[in-house]
């Protein structure tokens, strides 16, 4: 491996680097509730969007896989902040680019079901949960700033409009309709429900933005996006990521 950058770059994430977080959620993070890169796109753009303090990683690492990571080795622990923070920022861009009139360019990564040669499947099946990985990652991390998060949707009908469409993506069963406090008549959103919001996702994120500049929080750049040079080092060791396994200088092999 070569050596190592603090520096983050603000572009959109490769589909290289994608596969490299996938591997890491997937051996670290709990195997029935960690977070998926989709469930983490829905996670990043509620920081991104969200009200209240910026989410650092501190806070949401274990969040994210839903225990303490215990890494094997530090390169495993390099790539995983690094990539993360590549992760936000690809969120923070993608969302400082959503006037340029290119409107697939705000849609979330979602995953779809693939046949034996890795092809989509098409159509989708009648019981897909479209969108419904993303929505469970957004409420994450909405639940870290419930608070605000109440007080923002009570005092705006639009983003509690639109926040009730995510939380609908998050119903699958019947059961969590009690949960909710939603009419059992109502029922879970089915697939051609689930496809309309899923279509307007892109939209109700540039909103929140908006709104939340408009309030005088942190700017059309939906969040400050991270820098990992003064997160704490995930090694164990104490110092900031910066000056230990992210120093430029400093080799992982």
């Amino acid at each position: 491996m070569t050596n190592a950058s603090a520096n983050v770059e603000h572009t959109p994430i490769s589909a290289g680097e994608l596969d490299r977080l996938s591997e890491l959620l997937e051996r670290y993070g709990d195997p029935d509730s960690g977070l998926t890169l989709e469930g983490l796109d829905g996670f990043f753009s509620a920081v991104a969007v969200g009200p209240g303090d910026l989410i650092l990683p501190a806070e949401y690492l274990p969040e994210i896989f839903d225990r303490e990571p215990q890494f094997e080795t530090r390169e495993d622990a390099f790539d995983t902040v690094h990539l993360l923070t590549r992760m936000n920022n690809h969120v923070v861009w993608r969302l400082a680019h959503g006037d340029d009139g290119n409107g697939p360019l705000l849609q979330p990564l979602l995953m779809m079901p693939v046949d034996n040669d890795d092809r989509p499947l098409e159509p989708l099946p009648d019981d897909f949960p479209l969108g419904a990985a993303w929505a469970l990652g957004f409420m994450r991390a909405a639940q870290l700033r419930a608070t605000d998060w109440q007080a923002w949707c009570a005092s705006d009908d639009g983003i509690a409009n639109d926040f009730s469409l995510i939380v609908d993506l998050t119903l699958v069963m019947p059961e969590q309709l009690d949960d909710f406090g939603i009419d059992a008549e109502v029922g879970v959103p089915v697939l051609a429900d689930r496809e309309l919001i899923v279509a307007e996702l892109g939209s109700i994120l540039l909103n929140m933005t908006r709104q939340r500049a408009g309030e005088g929080d942190v700017g059309v750049e939906g969040a400050v996006p991270l820098d990992l040079a003064v997160t704490p080092c995930p090694c164990g060791s104490g110092r900031l990521y910066g000056a230990c396994c992210g120093a430029p200088a400093r080799s992982l092999n």
